[in-house]
């Protein structure tokens, strides 16, 4: 399961990286020496690539190793806290509130531009918080931060 994890994470960054830089899959391979086939496939989450291919990876890039991981895992971070926002927004769009009343009904309460900042990924509320917002919204705080749909004591079937 970890090592999954690991590879979807750094195939993502690997796959976001290299097409923010303008390489070619083919002109990357060719640069570390690994198949295209295989860059592929690590990029798509098929294959785990051992630490010497990261750092080759990493210097493919004209990074250290460490700014390599550094980069792929702070990625993940923004786009798990946009991924709860998103849940937030679903919540509180499914109870018909706008940011305001749905601030008012968690406690300790949060200002609509709270909400927003929640919404859109900017920051995320504490964990008082988010228990408040999985009671309103009837989920559990699983579903909050991993998107797993369970609700309040039980999984969804």
């Amino acid at each position: 399961m970890e090592r999954l994890m690991i590879s979807k994470k750094i195939g993502q960054g690997l796959k976001r990286i290299r097409k923010e830089m303008g390489v070619t899959q083919l002109e990357l391979a060719n640069q570390i020496g690994i198949s295209r086939s295989y860059l592929c496939d690590v990029e798509n989450n098929r294959k785990c690539p051992n630490l010497k291919t990261v750092e080759k990876l990493a210097n493919g890039f004209g990074m250290t190793f460490l700014e390599f991981i550094k980069e792929v895992i702070e990625d993940e971070k923004e786009l798990q806290k946009k991924k709860i926002g998103s849940r937030i927004r679903v919540i509180r769009n499914e109870l018909g509130l706008t940011m305001k009343e749905f601030g008012e009904k968690i406690d300790p309460p949060a200002s609509d531009s709270i909400v927003s900042r929640w919404e859109r990924g900017k920051s995320l509320p504490n964990n008082e918080r988010l228990n408040a917002i999985a009671e309103l919204g009837n989920v559990s705080i699983s579903y909050l931060i991993t998107g797993q749909k369970k609700y309040r004591g039980h999984s969804e079937e």
